[in-house]
């Protein structure tokens, strides 16, 4: 069974530990990421972003249990696990199963997974364009034409992240 869990971000490595030791090596744990590049200091580096925030998946088969549950409920690192989890299992398999998928073989997720909508403003996370914000005039299969400031141009859908304005 999947919850939610939202954790202090300074702690995650104590909370999975005391996780493993409450629940077992069975426990999986899932935190969807993604990986761009940035500029700092005129060198191009690259950054991690959790996808959630501050919140994971967990699953175990023991959390059908309240009493399992009530188990986890103090862990160190633990801000609150989401209430209703235990409505909305086929919700958070599909999420996982989806976020899966799109995933490469380094386990971050790929841009392709966003929708994307015409007419909407976006700002580029990575490439040539790092932070410049555009519009998009057409979408096709494999590529995207944009609008930047007066100039249009296409770029390739899967290449560069970037996220709504």
């Amino acid at each position: 069974m999947w919850t939610v869990i939202k954790y202090k971000k300074d702690k995650l490595n104590l909370l999975k530990k005391e996780l493993i030791e409450k629940l077992g090596v069975e426990a999986k744990l899932y935190i969807p990421k993604i990986k761009y590049q940035k500029i700092k200091k005129n060198k191009i580096c690259f950054e991690e972003h959790k996808v959630l925030g501050d919140y994971l998946l967990l699953f175990h088969s023991k959390l059908k249990k309240i009493e399992n549950v009530n188990l986890i409920k103090y862990c160190k690192g633990l801000k609150s696990i989401l209430s209703g989890f235990q409505f909305s299992q086929s919700e958070l398999s599909e999420f996982v199963f989806k976020c899966k998928s799109y995933e490469d073989s380094k386990g971050f997720i790929s841009q392709s997974f966003f929708e994307i909508f015409k007419n909407k403003q976006y700002k580029f996370l990575s490439g040539p364009f790092l932070g410049m914000i555009f519009n998009i005039i057409d979408i096709e299969q494999k590529k995207l034409k944009i609008l930047i400031g007066s100039y249009s141009t296409t770029v390739s859908r899967n290449k560069y992240i970037f996220s709504s304005v």
